[in-house]
């Protein structure tokens, strides 16, 4: 393991030891971005799945969720019924509260930054687009995308619509770029 390999098992340890440990996720606006302001006008990160109208507050594992993925999605293959139930999964209970997130805009050059505040919601009087939620409060809305450095931009370049951003030292470069707006 190199030297940076290291530091980084050591500090994330460290975390560990003295409170809970505070993760990054990309989580995306919708295919065309079409969620992304009413998320950033309400405070919300938003998960589509539109088929799916119900609330997923109980559902704890994978096999439940690709259970009622199928059913919602029954031309949807098997592989990607699977995806999906792992990246719900992500955001029903290993996101956290406190946790970072960022939301690249889909047509603009920017991303946005928050901090996760509360559990998941379902809003079933919402557009069946716009139900399944997270609330966040918005550190920053327009970070430009230039100011972060390849490696990290890649990774938050993910076809998923919800990932964590685990490697390289990722939830303080995020923190930086709300800080300083410089990965």
């Amino acid at each position: 393991m190199a030297s940076g390999g290291a530091e980084e098992l050591l500090r994330q340890t460290k975390m560990r030891e003295e409170g809970p440990v505070v993760r990054a996720w990309t989580v995306r606006g919708g295919e065309k971005g079409g969620r992304e302001q009413t998320a950033l006008d309400d405070g919300l990160i938003i998960l589509g799945w539109e088929e799916l109208a119900e609330d997923l507050s109980q559902v704890t594992s994978t096999d439940d969720l690709s259970a009622l993925l199928r059913v919602a999605y029954p031309d949807d293959g098997q592989r990607t019924i699977h995806n999906w139930a792992y990246q719900l999964r992500q955001f029903l209970r290993e996101m956290q509260v406190g946790d970072l997130v960022v939301m690249p805009r889909k047509y603009k050059s920017v991303i946005a930054i928050g901090r996760v505040t509360g559990e998941y919601r379902y809003r079933p009087e919402a557009a069946p687009d716009m139900r399944h939620t997270r609330p966040v409060m918005w550190l920053t809305r327009d970070v430009e995308r230039a100011a972060v450095r390849g490696d990290l931009r890649d990774s938050m370049g993910s076809f998923r619509t919800v990932s964590e951003l685990g490697r390289r030292n990722a939830v303080t470069r995020v923190q930086s770029l709300v800080e300083s707006g410089i990965d």
